[in-house]
């Protein structure tokens, strides 16, 4: 039986403006494999 692939690690990133975005860090993040 094959290994099954590991999934995506997940994170939590907390904004301190409604407005704001995760910006360069989120998209770091999103290319290391985070989801």
């Amino acid at each position: 039986m094959p290994p099954r692939p590991r999934p995506r690690p997940k994170i939590l990133i907390v904004l301190h403006q409604e407005t704001s975005s995760p910006g360069r860090v989120g998209h770091m993040l999103l290319e290391e494999g985070f989801d």
